[in-house]
């Protein structure tokens, strides 16, 4: 005999929901806000993360950089749409998986969004390691250290 348990958004299934939908908001949330920031002519000097490091990763200023190659903001606004879709479908995906599956008790979905939230989250400090080095300095793979 089964016996059907109510949903309680207090119980440690509720707070797991709760917290899966609020990650999936705050992405659909952030794909919202750069696609409106993006479509209002916004963008300003950085390129991609803030204008220090895209200075340290690039080896010029963002703004001479954008005044001598302008087809680098329409490259610039295209990655960032992109982007964006990524988030706001990721985003949707999470909310949905955890409210029709995880609520519901469909293990699976536990699993689905626990590796989602793992790839999103190793990926979001792959890219702020690379931007935010010392001193905006980049530390992608082609960047030698001396040693001594």
């Amino acid at each position: 005999m089964v016996t059907y348990v109510a949903f309680s958004w207090t119980s440690p299934l509720g707070i797991g929901v709760a917290l899966f939908i609020a990650a999936g908001a705050f992405q659909v949330l952030i794909c919202v806000l750069t696609s409106g920031f993006l479509i209002t002519g916004g963008g300003g000097n950085a390129l991609f993360f803030t204008e220090r490091s895209d200075t340290g990763a690039y080896g010029k200023p963002p703004a001479e950089i954008l005044r001598n190659e302008p087809g680098v903001d329409t490259y610039r606004h295209a990655v960032w749409l992109s982007w964006a879709a990524f988030l706001g479908a990721v985003g949707l995906m999470e909310i949905s998986i955890a409210w029709f599956g995880l609520r519901e008790e469909y293990w699976w979905a536990l699993g689905v969004l626990a590796v989602v939230a793992v790839l999103l989250a190793l990926f979001w400090v792959a890219i702020i390691t690379i931007y935010t080095g010392k001193g905006g300095r980049s530390r992608s793979p082609t960047s030698r250290r001396s040693c001594g």
